[in-house]
């Protein structure tokens, strides 16, 4: 189960923080659906964050997927098994997606995320980000 529910951070949408990645609950007309799904470990995650919210997986329409990284898609397939969703994402994305490009590894992309790590740890830890940079803080979307 989800540790932290759901933040409310736009009209049916729902950021709920996964460790360090965020995903997205979407409902519209009592629709819902999924963006960017987490690591494969956030399945228990997104099950907590939809009953959190009244909702099972049998009530998830779409998955939709920004882009194919490990910490966007990880949880995509037992997403679609458990929830029966189709899963929508560009389709220059598809092998990165089914594993078939070699630009699929996660190895590949903990280089280019210790920055992005530690610019997270100075937001966190300070009330002014670094020159140039905006941090997102919880409660700080728009309604």
């Amino acid at each position: 189960m989800t540790a932290v529910p759901p933040e409310l951070v736009g009209d049916g949408v729902h950021r709920v923080a996964d460790g360090l990645v965020n995903w997205y609950v979407v409902e519209e007309d009592g629709r819902l659906a999924l963006f960017d799904v987490g690591w494969p470990r956030s399945w228990p995650t997104i099950e907590g964050a939809l009953a959190a919210l009244g909702r099972s997986p049998g009530d998830v329409e779409a998955i939709v997927l920004t882009h194919a990284h490990p910490d966007h898609m990880g949880a995509a397939e037992r997403a679609r098994k458990a929830t029966g969703a189709p899963v929508w994402v560009h389709r220059e994305e598809n092998p990165r997606l089914r594993g078939e490009s070699k630009e699929a590894s996660p190895v590949k992309l903990v280089p280019a995320l210790v920055p992005q790590l530690r610019r997270g740890r100075r937001c966190a830890s300070s009330s002014r980000p670094r020159r140039g940079a905006s941090c997102f803080r919880p409660g700080s979307g728009t309604r």
